[in-house]
């Protein structure tokens, strides 16, 4: 990847799960509504979402900064790649349908997490040659009227970084190898520290724009504010909670627990 020539609009790429491999797929339709919500809650233009899915979400707004990428997505063999592939497949389709706006700062979203309604404004009125990395955001079991404060937060959530690119670092079909597309190649795990073994180190987001959803039945978080097993967590975590207040709903357009 190299730095782009000329900043345009960050774009939010939204692989979202097929029905098929959904346990709960009204839950994660409800979830994805409310997720391209926050996203369009934007207090700057400067952005773009693209959802990729098999079947549109319901209640899902119509936009003029939204476009829906609604196809008969392949469902791969066996349990884990029916959730792993379809959502790499969505993303690799996404990420064809972003070369429109390349160069662009790109984030890719999992479609239960929110977004800051400041995240587009902030990236548009700041610089760094690469992009940024979200180690600090939120984590949000649903129900629950508290957030959890994770200061790790790339290493658990894979909404956590934005990558500038260039129209030659994204596919120009589906035909195009994975294995040649850093977006696709690296997960959320090594990104960071692979952009920064290649001199192209990402810089820290200074406020948390990210909230984790889990407790969704649909996610592979491993992680839930409930179930807290040794004192030494439950101290770590209860030091970490934030309450859900009416500015930070706002923010993240999250309703009422």
């Amino acid at each position: 990847m190299s730095p782009p020539d000329t900043f345009r609009k960050l774009v939010f790429v939204v692989p979202l799960q097929s029905p098929e491999v959904s346990r709960n797929w009204p839950l994660v339709s409800r979830l994805a509504t409310g997720c391209i919500g926050s996203i369009l809650n934007q207090s700057h233009p400067a952005f773009h979402a693209i959802l990729v899915c098999n079947r549109r979400p319901e209640n899902l707004l119509v936009h003029p900064r939204l476009t829906v990428i609604e196809e008969s997505f392949p469902i791969p063999d066996g349990v884990r790649l029916k959730r792993i592939g379809d959502k790499y497949r969505k993303i690799h389709r996404g990420l064809v349908e972003a070369r429109q706006f390349a160069p662009c700062p790109i984030m890719r979203v999992d479609a239960d997490d929110r977004i800051s309604s400041h995240l587009a404004g902030w990236v548009a009125s700041h610089f760094s040659p690469y992009g940024w990395i979200v180690n600090r955001g939120y984590v949000h079991d649903i129900g629950s009227r508290w957030f959890y404060a994770e200061n790790c937060f790339h290493l658990r959530c894979g909404t956590s970084h934005v990558i500038h690119v260039g129209p030659g670092d994204l596919p120009q079909d589906m035909d195009d190898n994975p294995d040649n597309i850093e977006l696709l190649k690296w997960g959320h795990h090594i990104i960071k520290a692979r952009m920064e073994a290649t001199n192209r180190p990402l810089l820290p987001i200074p406020f948390r724009p990210v909230v984790y959803m889990v407790g969704t039945g649909d996610n592979d978080s491993g992680f839930s504010l409930k179930g807290w097993r040794s004192k030494k967590i439950m101290l770590k975590k209860l030091l970490g909670l934030r309450p859900l207040t009416a500015r930070l709903r706002r923010e993240f357009l999250l309703g009422p627990s």
